[in-house]
């Protein structure tokens, strides 16, 4: 506000001062609530600029933790799968190895490979049967057991006497069952276990390889 024009007006020096005067104070005021406002505004753009960034932060945040859950699950899918196709491999092995050392054992026992191999092996309980070194261990309880259930399935066993034309061949005046007519699963199987080095001899003199 200009002093000539309050002057103009008619209006006597003091109180033009006193318009003056007042137009500055109010201006000087306004100025300031300005400012506090230009100040508040600015901060609040701020805080919201901050808040939009910690929203970002945060959705990323949980984007990336959802993420790590899904990989969490299908690594331990995964690692499930592949521990059960270890379990259930090992458990053929496992049964394979029961099956042949039992058909050893009861061939070597009477019973004919055809019935062996049409039921009897499917139908045996190999949940009590231990085999060490390809061989059943406590063979002859196992017998028992098996003869109690499929009893008509064990024929004799045919022993002969020692071929004087042929004779087997022993090692220090032992049966040899590598030998033809001796030959013998279940004694091949024990001695394996038991004296390795005798098997080696038995079978070098019997002419096979073990």
């Amino acid at each position: 506000m200009e002093r000539k024009w309050l002057e103009e007006l008619g209006l006597n020096a003091e109180v033009v001062d006193k318009i003056i005067a007042k137009h500055a104070s109010s201006t000087q005021n306004l100025n300031s609530k300005i400012q506090t406002l230009e100040t508040t505004v600015a901060d609040y753009d701020e805080k919201v600029i901050t808040i939009n960034d910690l929203e970002k932060q945060l959705k990323k945040a949980n984007s990336a933790a959802a993420e790590k859950d899904v990989w969490e699950k299908k690594y331990k899918a995964e690692a499930e799968a592949h521990n059960q196709t270890i379990s259930d491999f090992e458990a053929k092995e496992s049964l394979a190895e029961k099956r042949n050392a039992v058909k050893k054992l009861l061939l070597d026992n009477g019973v004919k490979e055809d019935i062996l191999d049409d039921f009897m092996l499917s139908a045996i309980n190999y949940d009590g049967v231990t085999v060490k070194d390809g061989v059943v261990e406590k063979s002859d309880d196992f017998v028992t057991a098996q003869k109690e259930r499929y009893g008509k399935y064990f024929g004799s066993v045919e022993t002969t006497g020692v071929n004087v034309s042929n004779p087997p061949a022993n090692v220090g005046g032992e049966i040899n069952p590598w030998a033809k007519d001796t030959f013998n699963l279940t004694e091949q199987g024990r001695i394996l276990k038991s004296e390795p080095e005798k098997a080696k001899a038995f079978a070098i003199a019997a002419g096979v390889t073990i």
